[in-house]
Formats: structure tokens, sequence, C-alpha cells
């Protein structure tokens, strides 16, 4: 053992006797104080060993084996030998100075940081409690948690700690062997520890007795506060009883009160009682007088009994009897009212008799004029009898008088029924016959209203019956007068005067009457319906065998005249339907061309077998015969629509059967070109993602032979960039393609990858060319470029070693740009790789994968979303003088706004302008314009995000 440390362990037993002597005569002065259970804690142990904990992630981070590292706040702290995910594990005390809650024991990163992972709330043990122990730090206690002192090599072996009675005796120094190896650093931490104990020890003596003093003190609070409480005790029982007896006062006080009260109710109530039941329901005056003397009685003997209201029930009785006499005085004044209004009633009633009567009479006469009236129509109606033979012009003369006097009657009804709605109102006063009155003195408005709907009855029958029979012997007359006219011709035809028409004679009157010529046949058949000739009685069956003949006459020139038009129509079908068969001939040539571009079209039913270089020509092929046959098809239905123009319309209906078949084909001619021009149209979207994907697949193509060669001949990126486009700041075409035919190849199983074909590389050229000149070089740099995204918050480290100085963390969803090969460090089982962040250039090392598989950084592709509205611009600079040149060639056109959501490929990579904007040059997948986009403003606005 040293002669330091021996000086140490000598210094520490004698200040640890001294304070156990201190201890003990202080607890002698004292009352014996409740003995506190001691907690099971590891010791002043330079080594412990943590075990079990059945958390699946804190168990992993906590379990292992702890070295003392050092104090704070005044207990000694451990840490893991090893790291956790590049993370120090520390175990430290953490007092209440910053409130109870948050004192005791943690396990964290490091010491008083904001994470931590397991947690005890001990405060009085001076080393890490065995168990107890919350895993995580607000959950439940896992029992399975222990903390042990642990073996290490030469460790010195640990002091107890002096936490109790005990630990204030003499310490035997032969316990600690003497070792030889114990290395110079252990002997100064445990000199440090002994030290640290010792300043313990004073300090729980100290604070023994100030808990002591404190007890005291409290005590005394204790017995001050029991002498205060019975004082008061002992005032708030004489406050109450004095309380009480006035509380009994007042009960009495206010019982007499309510039986005063309820006297002087009692008596009012009588009074008001009296007021309802005879004052206020008095009907006369002598019965008020009557009442208002029982009403004086009565207040003689309740009113005195009523107190301080008997002054208001004085005035309620004054108020109730005269609010009754002037009730009395009301009514008595209605009933004089009454009176008068009856007598004037009466007058007025006795005025629209007399008026009634009147109107009565005048309405009377009245309809007497329209009944008399009615007798003189009638009597021409009889004259109008259709039994009788009479002549036209009789019967003319008769039915004009029959309508004057029909309207003679219609006026003197309308003045009946005119006087009877003027004056109704008036008249039905006399509805009512005074007394004494008789059925026959006066006709009522019931009876003469009952005579007007008599007279309008008969007058209409008469009326109706009347051109009934007027018109029965007009017809009567007007036949007659034919039948002259008939006769007349009989006998003017009758050459023989025989009074018989013979076959020459009826000739003769079908000619010159009928304007017919009848054959020697016709009159024969015309007579044989007669017996030697056509009498007078049957001349009217002659005329109408003559209208017989004439129509059998027409009818045979209708006859020759139709089969002559069903000649004309018959031609004229077969000349139509050759037509018809010519359409048909024509509408097979144009289905046999829709056939043959159905069938040019069905390998787009599988376009997934075909390239884009294959689609494209068929489509335009395609497109081209579709627009070609689109006509066909047009001129063919217009020939088809000119064809049944100007049909007759007798064969209209016929020739629209003929061509239904040859319509409904035509109809089927405009579907199937539509389904094929249909499917050009699906295949030419499919056509644009086919060569998107096809470029992307070529590209990513290019970029492995890029990155092969690159790592092959071991090229930086501006290396790499002089081997494609040599000194030229653009990537020409002749360039570009030599590289890729000269470049480094990839083999597997010694077979070379095989490269994409010049013809696809040219493909490939023009996609990527941002000019007639070839490819720029940011651009091409922007290809050449790697860059991988942050998934995995990692740190970035100044040397390639994982151990080496860190320069700061590295976000998740930031972009770096690869600046070396991936390699593994020496170490640690991890990769890295050398990078510059995006965000602030700074360069250093990061891990690619930990040694677990996880994954840190990702390639990234460079696609960015929209999150916020911005433009897009041709120039970098936006002040610049070529961005205003630029904005006067835009002149009226709105520059290009990218919406929020939107999709961008980046071309070159985020950079700053002189404003302090960070801007990208992107090329938008919505429809592939290109331009700079601000990605993050001045003021710290981000507009686009990594997707």
């Amino acid at each position: 053992r040293s002669t330091a440390q021996q000086q140490a362990y000598a210094a520490y037993a004698a200040q640890a006797a001294a304070a156990a002597a201190a201890a003990q005569s202080q607890q002698a002065q004292q009352a014996p104080a409740v003995v506190q259970p001691r907690e099971d804690v590891v010791g002043s142990v330079a080594h412990i060993s943590v075990t079990g904990c059945t958390h699946s992630t804190v168990g992993g981070i906590v379990r292992g084996n702890f070295t003392a590292n050092g104090q704070n706040h005044g207990r000694p702290t451990y840490k893991k030998d090893t790291q956790v995910n590049g993370l120090d594990v520390q175990l430290y005390f953490w007092d209440d100075r910053d409130g109870a809650s948050f004192c005791g024991w943690w396990f964290g990163p490091k010491v008083g940081g904001d994470q931590v992972w397991a947690y005890h709330p001990s405060n009085t043990a001076t080393t890490p409690p065995k168990t107890g122990w919350k895993v995580p730090y607000d959950g439940p206690v896992d029992n399975s948690f222990l903390i042990s002192a642990s073996a290490a090599p030469a460790a010195v072996p640990a002091l107890p700690a002096p936490a109790a009675s005990e630990q204030y005796g003499s310490y035997q120094y032969s316990q600690y062997s003497q070792e030889q190896s114990i290395k110079q650093k252990q002997q100064e931490i445990m000199a440090q520890q002994m030290i640290a104990q010792q300043q313990k020890a004073v300090a729980l003596g100290e604070m023994k007795r100030k808990q002591e003093e404190q007890r005291r003190q409290q005590e005394e609070n204790r017995l001050r506060q029991q002498e205060e409480m019975k004082r008061r005790a002992a005032e708030q029982r004489q406050k109450m009883e004095e309380q009480t007896r006035k509380n009994m006062e007042e009960q009495k006080r206010l019982a007499e009160e309510r039986k005063r009260q309820f006297e002087e109710q009692k008596a009012a109530m009588t009074l008001r009682h009296f007021l309802a039941q005879k004052i206020r329901v008095a009907k006369e005056e002598s019965e008020l007088q009557v009442a208002q003397q029982e009403l004086a009685e009565l207040m003689q003997q309740e009113l005195p009994k009523c107190g301080t209201s008997a002054e208001k029930v004085q005035t309620e009785c004054a108020q109730a009897v005269e609010i009754t006499l002037k009730r009395i005085e009301t009514v008595k004044e209605q009933k004089r009212k009454e009176e008068e209004r009856k007598e004037e009633l009466a007058k007025k009633n006795r005025e629209a008799q007399e008026k009634a009567a009147e109107l009565l009479k005048e309405m009377s006469e009245k309809v007497i004029r329209a009944e008399e009236l009615l007798e003189q129509l009638s009597a021409s109606t009889e004259q109008l009898n259709p039994e009788k033979e009479m002549k036209l012009e009789i019967v003319t003369k008769a039915a004009n008088s029959m309508g004057g006097k029909a309207d003679e009657a219609s006026e003197a009804l309308k003045l009946c029924q005119d006087f009877m709605r003027e004056h109704a109102s008036n008249m039905r006063a006399g509805a009512v016959k005074p007394p004494g009155a008789t059925e026959d003195d006066k006709p009522t408005l019931h009876q003469l209203i009952q005579r007007m709907s008599e007279v309008q009855k008969k007058k209409d029958t008469l009326i109706r019956d009347g051109s009934t029979n007027k018109e029965k012997l007009l017809k009567k007359a007007e036949a007659k007068k034919k039948m002259d006219v008939q006769l007349q011709k009989f006998k003017r035809y009758d050459a023989d005067k025989d009074e018989m028409l013979n076959k020459k004679e009826i000739g003769q009157f079908a000619k010159k009457e009928y304007s017919i010529t009848l054959t020697d046949q016709q009159l024969t058949r015309i007579l044989k319906g007669f017996d030697t000739g056509v009498k007078k009685a049957d001349f009217h069956r002659l005329i109408v065998q003559i209208g017989i003949a004439r129509e059998m006459q027409k009818d045979a020139a209708r006859k020759k005249k139709r089969e002559a038009h069903e000649k004309e129509i018959e031609a004229l079908k077969e000349e139509l339907l050759e037509k018809v068969k010519e359409a048909d001939g024509k509408y097979l040539v144009v289905e046999e061309k829709v056939k043959a571009l159905e069938d040019d079209a069905k390998p787009l039913l599988n376009s997934k077998s075909l390239t884009s270089t294959e689609m494209q020509p068929l489509l335009e092929k395609l497109e081209e015969q579709a627009t070609t046959l689109k006509e066909e098809i047009s001129s063919f239905k217009s020939e088809i629509a000119e064809m049944k123009e100007g049909v007759d319309s007798e064969v209209a209906p016929w020739f629209t059967q003929q061509c239904r078949p040859t319509d409904g084909k035509t109809l089927m001619l405009d579907p199937r070109l539509t389904r094929v021009t249909a499917q050009v149209t699906r295949s030419k979207g499919e056509l644009k993602l086919k060569i998107s994907m096809e470029l992307q697949s070529l590209e990513k193509q290019m970029l492995a032979m890029l990155r092969y060669h690159q790592k092959a001949k071991e090229l930086s990126a501006e290396d790499l960039y002089s081997a494609v486009a040599g000194k030229k700041d653009v990537v020409e075409k002749k360039a570009f393609l030599n590289f890729f035919k000269k470049c480094e190849k990839e083999k597997k199983e010694d077979e070379e990858v095989k490269a994409p074909s010049a013809e696809d590389l040219t493909r490939l050229f023009e996609h990527l060319q941002c000019s007639s000149a070839g490819i720029s070089k940011e651009r091409m740099m922007g290809l050449i470029r790697v860059f991988k995204k942050v998934i995995k918050e990692t740190i970035l480290t100044e040397e390639k070693g994982i151990k080496s100085t860190t320069k700061r963390r590295l976000e998740v969803a930031e972009i770096i740009e690869v600046l070396s090969q991936e390699s593994q460090d020496e170490e640690v089982d991890v990769m890295r790789v050398q990078c510059r962040a995006i965000k602030d250039d700074a360069e250093g090392w990061a891990t690619v994968s930990g040694d677990g598989g996880s994954k840190f950084l990702v390639d990234y592709a460079g696609v960015y979303k929209v999150v916020k509205e911005t433009i897009m611009t041709e120039t970098f600079e936006i002040d610049s003088a070529e961005a205003k040149e630029a904005a006067k060639q835009l002149k009226d056109r709105e520059p290009r706004k990218l919406r929020v959501g939107e999709l961008v490929d980046v071309w070159v990579w985020p950079k700053k302008e002189s404003s302090g904007l960070v801007r990208l040059k992107c090329k938008s997948r919505l429809d592939g314009q290109i331009g700079w986009v601000t990605q993050i403003g001045n003021a710290g606005t981000v507009f686009l995000e990594v997707v």
C-alpha cells in the first residue's frame, strides 16, 4: 500500500470516529427516535453490474458493467464500460433542487440530461439501490432489475457507507489487505471517495442535529396550538349559549306577532267576506241600503280588531259600496237604453214592411205582364203545328211571329229579375206577414219568385218546342218544294205525255241533267226494276239508279288509271332496288376497310409486349387510316341520305323497309371505328407512360454504367464529367455515344452486362439534352453526383472513424451529397461514406448502415413536393439582368405556377443565390416544364420539401 493511500485512510478513520462519537453523544441527550428501515444499496464500490430488466428496449441499454466516474450532487456516478448506439449510459443521483418529483437515482445518456431510461425515487440512499427501479422512468417497478457490486481485476475493496449509527464506528484498518498491483489512478479515486464519505458523515451529523431542533420546535408549536384551541373553544361555547338565549326570546316575540297578525287577518277576512256576499252582489238600491246598515254594525265589532290594517279595510268597504252603487246606476241606464233601442227597431220594422208592400205590388205587376206575354207566345207557338201542311212562306211568317213574342216575354222576365236583384233585400221584410193577415191579401216574395220561375220554364219549353216544330215544317216545306221541282222535270221529259218515262226518255234525262250517256244495256238494266216504264211515283228511284250507273262508269275510269299507276310504281321499285344493291356493294367496300383497320389495331390489345419504338409508327398509321375511313363512312352515309330524298310518298315506306338492313349495318360502322379510335387514344396515353418508363430504365442503366466506370477508375464527379464530355461545357451526342461504347463494363458470372443499344442511347440523349448543342454541364453533373437521404438521425464526424470528433447531427429527411465510395469502419462493423450536407455545405463522414443492418442513409432520386405555391423562372438569379430580359420576353404571359402537391424532379441541386434564397432547377412531372424554383425563402419559408 502506498504512503499517500495510508495517510488518506488514517485521516478518514480519525474523522469518521470523531463524527460517530459526536452522533452518539447527541443521541444520548435526545429522546429515542424512530429508527428508519435501512435501504439495500450496493455500497461504496468502484464497479457494479446491472442484470435483469424485462423491458425490450431499455433492457438492452442498461444491462452490463459500470465503473465509478466521479460525483454529482454529493453522491457517486457510474458510467457503462461500452456505448450503446453511439451513446454513453450514465447512472447518477439528482437532488430536489428542481422539485421532489425529480429527486432520486437516474439512468440516462448524460448527467442531468432530458433523456432517461430508468428511475429510483430514493433520496436517502448514498449509493445506488439494488432493487426497486422503475422501467421506464414513469412505469411500474421492475422486480427483475438488479444492481450488484462486481469484482474487477485489482479492485480496491469498498468501504462501508457511514449512513447509520454503526457507520460512525471505527473502521478496522486491518480489513484491507495490501495489494501492490493497484494503479495510481485507482488510488486517487479511492482517496477522493473516502474524503467525500467523510464529508457526508459530518454533514449527516449536522443534519440530524438540525432535524432534532426542528422536531423540538414543532412540539412547542403543537402545545401552543393546543392551548390556543382550548381558549377559542371556551369563547365559542360562551357565544353559543348567548346566541341560544337570544334565539329563544326572538322566537317568543315572533309567536306573539304571528298570533296578533292572525287576529287582524281574521277580522279583515270577516269584513271582506261580507263585502263579497252582500254588498257586491246587490242588484237594487233598497237591497244595497239594507246591506249598508248590516255592514256598519259589523264594522263596529270587527274594525277595532284589524289593527294596522283597519284603515285599509275601511277604505275597501267604502270603495265596495261606491262601486256597487255605480254598477246599479249603470244597469238602470242600460235598461233604459235597451227600451229605446227596441222602440226604434219596431219603428224601422214598420217602415220596412210598408216599403216592402209597395215593392211587392210593383213586382207583382211586372210578373203579371210577363205571364200575359207568355200566353201570347203560347198562342204563336200553336200555329206551328207539324201535322199540318204549310207553305214555306207561312212557316217563315209564323216562326218570325213566335220569335218576336219570345223576345218580348224574355224582356219582361228580365225586367222582373233585375227588379228583384235591385230590391230583394227590401222586399224580404214583406216575407213575414203581420198578425191577422190572410194568405190572399198580398203576394209574398216567395210566391212571386215561384211564379217567375214558372214563367221562365214555360218560356224555355215553348221556344224549344216552337223551334223544333219550325225545323220540321221547314224541312217538310223544302222537301215538298224539291219534289215539285222534280215533278216539273218529269213532265218536261215525258214527251208522249203518258205519265211514264220510257227507255229513250230516261236516256235524255240522264244525259241532260247528270251529263252521263247511258248504254242500251245500262238502260235495260235500269228498267228491269220497273214494270213498263218509270211512273211519276217512282221518279226518285230512277234518279238513284242513274246515280249508281254514273258511279260505275267513274269506277271503271279510276280502275284503269290505278292500273297504269301501279305499273309506274313497279318500275320505280325496280329502279330503287338497283340503287339499294349498289349501296350494299359500297357498304361491303367500306366494311372491309373497317375490318382491316380493326385487324391492324389488334396488337394494341397486348400493348405490354410492344416497345415504344414499335407502338409509335403503328399508332401514327392507325390514326391516318381512321381519319380517311371516317371521311369515307361520312360520304357513304350522305349517299344513302341522298338516295332517300325525293322518293315518291307512295313507295317511301316500302323503300325505307328495303333500306333498313343497309341502314342497320351502316349504323354499326361508326361504333366500330369509334372503338378503334378510342383504343388508339388509350394507347397514345400508354405510349407516353411507356416512353417515360423506358427512358427512366435507360437512365438507370446509364447511371449504373457511370457509377461502375467511376468506381473502376476511381474518378471524382468532375473527372467523370471530363471523361464523358472532354474539355467542353456541353456533352455532345458523339462524345456521349463514344463514352458508353468504350467505358468500363460490369461483368456478372464472367459475362459483360448488356449495355443499351446505340438507338436507345440516342433516345436517352435527346431526352436529356437541354438545347441543340447537347446536354449542359449542370444537367450532366446533376446526374453524375450521388445523393442520399437521411432516414434515421445520425452524426457527421470529421474523420472516417465513428469515434472521431462530431461536427453536427444529420436530421431525418436531410439530403447529403456522396463524395467517396462506401467503406467499412476499421474499429466497428459499420459502413461509412464521405459526404457534404446540402443544407449548409458541412463536409464529413456519416454512417450508411449500422452493425445490426439498420439503415441511416438511402439513395435519393431527387423528388421534391410543392408545399407552398411558388413560380418557375428561366434563370437562377431572380433580380439579374438575364432574369429581367427573360421577363420582358414573356410580356403578357403569366409565369408557370407550381401548385401545392405537385411533384418535381431535380435537375440542378439546391444552392443559395445572392439574396439568400435557396433555389433549384427542376422538371415538373405534370407538364414536363423545366425551370428554376425557390425551395427555401430568405425568411425561412419552405416552398418545396423532400419526398
